[in-house]
């Protein structure tokens, strides 16, 4: 049975979230400062590396076979977090010691992917629901609704920001092309469907078996997680706008 979930009504329904001021003071601090930019974007390239690990660890051929331009996203995540890591080279190079980034220890949310993933996980397993398959899914559709939000936030406060023009602009462009490139996937909602809708006959008892876990799944295993993955982000973010809380995070970065 096809799930009736729109991920784009999924996103402005989660939206007010992240209109706050501790979420809109912590996004118009991180743009105005090099240092705090320059974080957030290898952020970004952590977060589009756990995409790809994530496209990895799905572990069966068979089902990888089966989605949608899979081998495609695995390519581009990985493009996206490079890319980024150049841009910040580029954009900052007082910021790296060689090939070292100076605060490789000190990005902010290094723990807030994993933790979205195990709290996930451990949900699905209480509801018998887990698969690898399944937490890939589930947790995607959360990932994916919450950096068009918090993506489109940052790029709306670059407009407004203190900082370089030309630098600005085009940091603006690395997050814009992201999220068009995430626009050209088939939707997470949409490989759900296609993949349970399967003919399975050609295919193997562990593949079948797969599928047929994956069926359980519920429009509300998705959009739990999505929920999640905004109230975390917007949690996270917000240390951006906390100075005292910023400046003991940061201290000894490079030593």
């Amino acid at each position: 049975m096809a799930l009736a979930l729109d991920e784009d009504a999924v996103r402005e329904r989660l939206r007010p979230l992240t209109e706050v001021p501790t979420f809109s003071q912590a996004v118009a601090r991180l743009v105005d400062e090099p240092v705090l930019l320059s974080i957030f974007l290898m952020g970004v390239s952590l977060g589009e590396g756990l995409g790809e690990a994530g496209v990895a660890a799905i572990g069966e051929e068979e089902i990888a076979t089966l989605m949608h331009d899979l081998r495609r996203q695995e390519l581009e995540e990985h493009g996206h977090m490079e890319g980024t890591r150049l841009v910040v080279r580029e954009l900052f190079p007082e910021h790296f010691d060689g090939d070292r980034y100076r605060y490789a220890d000190r990005l902010i949310g290094t723990d807030y992917y994993y933790a979205i993933c195990e709290a996930n996980r451990t949900r699905l397993r209480a509801r018998d629901r887990y698969s690898r398959l399944n937490l890939f899914l589930t947790t995607s559709f959360g990932y994916e609704i919450m950096v068009g939000l918090l993506y489109g936030a940052v790029i709306d406060a670059l407009g407004r920001s203190r900082l370089p023009r030309a630098l600005t602009e085009r940091v603006a462009f690395v997050l814009t092309v992201i999220l068009r490139q995430e626009e050209t996937h088939l939707g997470i909602i949409a490989q759900h469907d296609a993949l349970v809708a399967a003919d399975r006959r050609a295919l193997s008892p562990g593949t079948v078996a797969t599928l047929a876990r994956l069926a359980l799944l519920t429009v509300e295993d998705y959009t739990w997680v999505a929920e999640l993955a905004v109230r975390e982000i917007v949690r996270t973010t917000a240390i951006y706008g906390e100075p005292e809380r910023l400046r003991a995070h940061l201290a000894g970065a490079g030593a």
